[in-house]
């Protein structure tokens, strides 16, 4: 129990460094850092519950932080976008589905952002897929 706790732990702390790299400006690093780390109820449920939430969220972040310079204002817009980068932001997602399915919505929502780029759109959803076969029909 005491590594699942620091596991998720490790990946609380991962999440918010990546929402504060993913935040614009001084302001919005500020605010994301505030909301992640000193709100009680994320960190009663995702450091404290000792589930797999953590997990699952970390993994959708991150799948976040990999699709996040294709979405069409971002911050920084990538000029050629690549499947690579869909299927490793695809392989993110997917983990965090097999964690937790209602991670799905994560990945609904980056595909919907992305979806003009179709090579991306196909290496996001065949890594999702495959964990959710994985996780509803595997034996």
């Amino acid at each position: 129990m005491f590594i699942l706790d620091l596991v998720n732990t490790a990946a609380f702390v991962g999440a918010g460094a990546l929402l504060y790299r993913l935040a614009r400006g001084r302001a919005g690093r500020l605010r994301a850092a505030v909301l992640w780390t000193c709100n009680p109820l994320l960190l009663q449920v995702l450091v404290a519950g000792s589930h797999v939430d953590g997990l699952a969220v970390a993994f959708s972040i991150g799948g976040l932080a990999v699709l996040s310079p294709l979405i069409p204002n971002a911050r920084c817009r990538l000029s050629s976008p690549n499947a690579l980068r869909g299927v490793l932001g695809g392989t993110l997602l997917g983990l965090g589905f097999a964690m937790k399915p209602t991670m799905l919505l994560v990945a609904v929502g980056l595909v919907i952002g992305v979806r003009r780029q179709r090579r991306v759109v196909a290496g996001i959803t065949i890594p999702v897929d495959w964990a959710g076969w994985n996780l509803c029909c595997a034996r």
